[in-house]
């Protein structure tokens, strides 16, 4: 991705995540209040079923009451008295309850309802510790008949004279479904191990969120068999909430829209400018001094280019006044090293459009601080760059490398019958391990490079002698060089190919940098170092590519 793709990218970024932000925080705030007023809803409606719940019960309790003077209960009595328990008769099932049956006090069924198979048989079982005091405690229990498993509120009434009256009401699907209007929940019941572990899980009246509803455990500490468990589902969100919603959704798109136009616009003139200045830098690079560079708008990037312009007519000037093939080269390396300076002011230049673009897309307070301080920053640069191109005088272009087939044989001639003294005496040795004798390089420009790194190698002390091993390494042929002498200075190995560093007395510098240009139009690399023991040496890598273009 380019830079100015990023830059592009970023203002979409800060125009979608602000946006998006105010979405989530809507939305999340949203929920939350209308989770938090379902919790206050719940809340009422189960305080709400616990004044309905002791309503219930006390109207239960009333209404035993209110038989306690009943003529079939009198007859009960007098029944029980004369020992003709076995003629009572309960009659018709009173209103409002739902079984009924009187026990002696030993809690035998004497007469039953709900259950007549149960007469003459002990349900003292059935019995709730609590009911067996002279209290009315409504207690929940499970009844058991012929029409199968019932939850229940029941209590035991103390009649006197020995008997219990044992009755209550039906948690049934009518008071579920009255109870569900009410509370605008679902109500049902559980029974039996699952009420056990309802209990074990759930406080009872305590809401528990689950599965995007609130459930809570309705019946109190004393339940033994049955739970009455509601589920409540949450409310709706208000139809605002999606009206709002798409008012954000709808801004965000905006945002994205300006920022697309206006990333498009300012990257583009400032891209158009940099691009310029880069390929204006590129000819001057590539030996054309003769093109003027033309900003597109006036401001620091016209200095810039005038900047680049008088640069241009200088090396131009200068260039014409170099008279040998040696400065010809060592100005061609200057004049790359020229190009590579350049380039780096262009970088605080573009973060500094940068950085003002963004800073007036964000409409930030400091605006007016950041504006000059970038515009300062470019000026600094411009000078900058004036300064260096100042500094410089010349550079020239060398003539690129043109590899065809070369026979290596004869390229390892002429070097011999170059050194054809020092080969003779044993100074200069050359070992080749090349299958075939074809070769794709430049002959001259290679030669030339072979020449001045066996020269350096021979010069290098008064008896030191150089070994030129060619091997072949699939699609690359590699160069070794190696000598006798002291090595390359540390200076050397630590700055690496550097035009005029020398430590040769009368060295100019700038024979390992033509070397390494060399070997750079090939395509390939030059490294340099010592040997363990003694000595330098220089290796070099030239790909064979059969023929195809190479990088100049």
């Amino acid at each position: 991705m380019t830079f100015t793709s990023r830059i592009r990218v970023y203002l979409l970024l800060v125009a979608v995540l602000p946006s998006l932000a105010i979405l989530a925080a809507i939305y999340f705030q949203t929920s939350k209040q209308i989770e938090q007023a379902d919790h206050r809803r719940i809340q009422e409606n189960l305080l709400q079923f616990e004044r309905i719940q002791v309503i219930l019960q006390s109207n239960l309790v009333q209404r035993v009451l209110s038989l306690r003077d009943a003529p079939f209960l009198m007859r009960t009595k007098a029944l029980v008295r004369s020992g003709r328990a076995d003629q009572i008769d309960l009659g018709h099932k009173p209103a409002g309850l739902d079984f009924m049956e009187v026990l002696d006090i030993n809690y035998r069924v004497l007469a039953s309802h709900h259950r007549p198979g149960l007469i003459g048989n002990l349900i003292k079982e059935d019995i709730h510790p609590l009911q067996r005091s002279m209290f009315l405690p409504v207690i929940a229990t499970v009844e058991y008949d012929a029409e199968g498993v019932h939850a229940a509120w029941t209590l035991v009434d103390h009649l006197g004279d020995g008997l219990l009256l044992y009755t209550g009401q039906y948690v049934d699907e009518q008071y579920t479904s009255l109870m569900s209007e009410i509370l605008e929940a679902d109500i049902r019941c559980v029974f039996n191990d699952s009420a056990r572990e309802l209990r074990n899980r759930m406080e009872s009246g305590q809401l528990y969120a689950l599965n995007g509803q609130f459930r809570a455990r309705l019946s109190g500490p004393l339940d033994d068999e049955f739970e009455v468990v509601a589920d409540f589902q949450s409310q709706d969100p208000p139809p605002i909430f999606g009206t709002l919603l798409l008012l954000v959704g709808l801004v965000a798109l905006l945002s994205v829209g300006v920022a697309l136009v206006l990333g498009w616009y300012i990257t583009g003139r400032a891209r158009r400018e940099i691009t310029n200045l880069t390929n204006a830098t590129a000819r001057i690079a590539d030996g054309d001094f003769d093109t003027a560079v033309m900003a597109y708008e006036e401001g620091e990037f016209s200095q810039l280019a005038d900047a680049f312009t008088d640069m241009t007519i200088r090396l131009r000037n200068i260039r014409r006044e170099l008279s040998t093939a040696e400065k010809i080269a060592a100005w061609q390396i200057m004049g790359r090293k020229i190009a590579h300076e350049i380039k780096n002011p262009l970088t605080p230049i573009a973060i500094s459009t940068d950085d003002l673009r963004r800073s007036y897309n964000e409409n930030l307070e400091d605006f007016p601080r950041i504006l000059d301080e970038t515009t300062g920053t470019i000026k600094t640069e411009v000078a900058r760059l004036t300064t260096l191109l100042d500094q410089f005088v010349s550079f020239a272009r060398m003539k690129p490398a043109t590899p065809i087939d070369t026979s290596l044989k004869r390229l390892i001639a002429d070097l011999t019958s170059l050194y054809r003294a020092e080969t003779a005496d044993g100074r200069l040795r050359i070992a080749c391990d090349v299958t075939g004798d074809v070769v794709h390089l430049d002959p001259e420009a290679i030669g030339q490079v072979l020449i001045n790194l066996v020269k350096n190698g021979l010069e290098a002390g008064s008896q030191s002698g150089v070994v030129v091993t060619i091997v072949d390494s699939g699609e690359t042929l590699k160069v070794i060089i190696t000598d006798t002498g002291p090595g390359f200075a540390n200076e050397i190995i630590q700055a690496g190919i550097q035009p005029y560093l020398s430590t040769k007395k009368d060295g100019s510098g700038l024979g390992l940098v033509i070397c390494e240009r060399i070997v750079h139009d090939h395509g390939g690399t030059l490294e340099i170092g010592n040997l363990k023991k003694e000595g330098a040496e220089v290796t070099i890598l030239l790909p064979q590519d059969d023929g195809k273009d190479t990088d100049h």
